[in-house]
């Protein structure tokens, strides 16, 4: 178990404790060789990116 909403605040910005979620769960289903870092890329506004990013991988290695 673990508090996303505190990870996320400690990143930077509490709208990330989804991607906090979605790094966990993507340990979790064992999904960690895909290009995740692309993907965020991809759907992201370039201004979001890199804390997204961040809180992504502090998901992922939860």
């Amino acid at each position: 178990m673990f508090n996303a909403a505190k990870i996320a605040e400690d990143v930077g910005n509490i709208k990330t404790q989804n991607m906090v979620i979605l790094g966990a769960l993507v340990k979790s289903l064992g999904l960690e060789n895909l290009d995740w870092d692309g993907v965020i890329k991809d759907v992201l506004p370039e201004k979001l990116v890199d804390i997204n990013i961040k809180a992504f991988k502090i998901g992922l290695s939860i």
